[in-house]
């Protein structure tokens, strides 16, 4: 009879033990459930609200009509996970010592695909002075299309 209180006294104690072990450790684990989920919602949240515009320029050629008129063509490829719009190009024309002559810009109204790269040829950026030895061309911004 003494033996038997024992060991229900002994799982008593162990089941109380447990418990609050437990309870411990699920306290805990909800807490770090919890934290994850708050950091993944703030490291989330800026690709939601701005997300990443990745377009790059390539093979960029300019040339001349008339001797006056500035044509450009171009690839433009998106990297970003989202469709963009409208990227408006701008190329900085410079003289023989670096210095900036003139920069010009033009939006074009296409929509590019994401994860993709689409040419564009001869778009006309205007007039060339007369100084100008040579440019370089970038993209200068872009709109997410929702």
């Amino acid at each position: 009879m003494a033996l038997g209180k024992a060991i229900k006294g002994l799982a008593a104690d162990c089941s109380a033990v447990l418990s609050k072990v437990f309870e411990g450790f699920w306290a805990k684990a909800f807490q770090a459930v919890l934290s994850l989920a708050f950091l993944v919602a703030i490291f989330s949240a800026p690709h939601l609200i701005w997300p990443k515009m990745d377009v790059k320029m390539s093979n960029a050629q300019m040339s001349r009509y008339d001797g006056r008129l500035t044509l450009v063509s171009f690839d433009l490829a998106n990297g970003s996970y989202l469709d963009l719009k409208d990227p408006e190009v701008a190329c900085d024309m410079k003289g023989e010592s670096g210095t900036s002559i003139k920069t010009v810009s033009k939006v074009i109204y296409e929509i590019l695909p994401s994860e993709r790269k689409q040419s564009f040829s001869d778009i006309e950026m205007g007039l060339i002075p007369d100084q100008v030895a040579y440019f370089n061309c970038y993209v200068s911004s872009a709109s997410v299309k929702w």
